[in-house]
């Protein structure tokens, strides 16, 4: 929020020094929303303003600045704002032309809020004149809440299908589209990532939140921030294991590794699962499906727990006779007790920061693996060092107990097997 705030302001000051004075263009008649309609600290505050442009030079973005005392300006941008070359090759035609442009805001304060807009253009800047206006109230505190950031668990890099129709920021996304995680930033609520979504071209090119791990080439008009506290995304999902039924029809897959998933499933194919889990330990599958752990609101009403997260669109194939995946992680098949040995200095987490002094050569215990985590796939406890964290709650298998404050999440080129106690 920070950064678009500096950003507007810096856009404001550039174009006044230039302007040095000539009149601008007023914002015309347009419609202006407000998404959700009555916003809540809980909530992601989105703008939208549309309607017809009274010619075909339309408006390309709207920064927006958000001010302690309740006031919000908006920047209308129109073609060659930025760009004197650019104004002097347009030509723009009195034809009314339909448009959309839109700003996001992030968790806002209780209060109420006045919306000025502007408009900014190779005739100079316009002033600022009243919109709109909305109260923000405050949110249940169970909406915004998630037991732990939940970006950890995507890796740049990483495929993901959206499993909700328009979120925040992306008119024509619809339930199925695929996309590709760009980076994650973790600074708030539940975390958020950026993804640029296949051959959707309504985003912008907005990497200040990264944490770590930006992929620097993109189609820069793909790209959204996704808030996990709000918008269902699903990764990939592949595990062996067995399904039961449970309490009111609920389906639920038993995986290898002991953890439990909430299958999504409905008609024929919620018979054909129901059907396999009344086969018990004989019943043996492999569920591959989209997997998403974004932890239901406070008021959202549903018949099936979550538990370990939510499993949309399963594909079953039969396993019979096949052995017990091996639960270790990495080609070195680590498993919770093994003895490892530091191969790097400062090794980045998964917030994106070095584990300071922690150096090669130091061993540590494997303390648990967590099998969903193509980027950091088991965690250490290392010896006489106490500046990490305890965050095992991502872990699915079991847990050895460890010093507090001594384990780091790795990736498998970072360490080497030193030993491996007899079972």
């Amino acid at each position: 929020m920070r950064s678009k705030i500096v950003s507007a302001a810096c856009i404001a000051m550039c174009m006044a020094i230039s302007a040095q004075g000539v009149v601008g263009p007023n914002l015309p008649p347009v419609d202006i929303s407000i998404n959700p309609t009555n916003p809540s600290t809980s909530d992601y505050v989105l703008i939208i303003l549309s309607g017809l442009w009274p010619d075909t030079c339309v408006p390309e973005q709207m920064p927006l600045a958000v001010f302690p005392n309740g006031t919000i300006w908006i920047d209308v941008l129109l073609p060659g704002w930025d760009d004197p070359n650019e104004c002097a090759s347009l030509s723009c035609t009195a034809d009314p032309t339909a448009f959309e442009v839109e700003g996001l805001i992030g968790y806002m304060v209780t209060g109420h809020y006045e919306v000025y807009g502007r408009v900014i253009s190779c005739d100079g800047i316009g002033q600022y004149r009243p919109i709109t206006s909305f109260d923000v109230t405050e949110g249940k505190p169970d909406d915004a809440g998630c037991t732990a950031c939940q970006a950890y668990r995507f890796a740049a890099g990483g495929r993901v299908v959206l499993l909700t129709d328009n979120p925040p920021g992306g008119p024509g996304l619809k339930a199925g589209h695929g996309g590709t995680v760009l980076c994650r930033d973790c600074t708030s609520g539940c975390g958020r990532i950026l993804v640029s979504w296949d051959l959707w071209t309504g985003g912008q090119k907005d990497v200040s939140g990264c944490v770590m791990d930006v992929l620097p080439g993109f189609p820069p008009t793909s790209a959204m921030w996704v808030d996990l506290g709000q918008v269902r995304v699903g990764r990939p999902f592949n595990q062996t294991g067995t399904l039961r039924k449970g309490l009111e029809g609920c389906l639920v897959f038993v995986a290898d590794s002991g953890m439990e998933y909430n299958i999504v499933a409905t008609g024929e194919m919620y018979w054909i699962l129901e059907e396999v889990a009344g086969m018990g330990a004989a019943g043996r599958i492999r569920i591959q499906g989209l997997l998403s752990e974004t932890q239901p609101k406070s008021d959202e009403v549903r018949i099936c727990p979550q538990r370990n997260g939510d499993i949309y669109h399963p594909i079953i194939s039969a396993c019979e006779g096949l052995p017990h995946p091996d639960p270790g992680a990495c080609e070195l098949e680590l498993l919770p007790g093994d003895r490892v040995r530091l191969l790097v200095d400062h090794p980045m987490g998964a917030g994106g920061g070095p584990a300071v002094g922690l150096v090669a050569g130091t061993m540590g215990t494997v303390i648990c693996t967590d099998s969903t985590d193509d980027d950091l796939p088991f965690y250490v406890s290392w010896d006489n060092w106490t500046e990490g964290t305890d965050t095992d709650y991502f872990c699915d298998s079991v847990v050895v107990p460890y010093v507090p404050d001594s384990g780091w999440w790795m990736r498998c080129h970072e360490v080497e097997l030193v030993y491996r106690p007899e079972p």
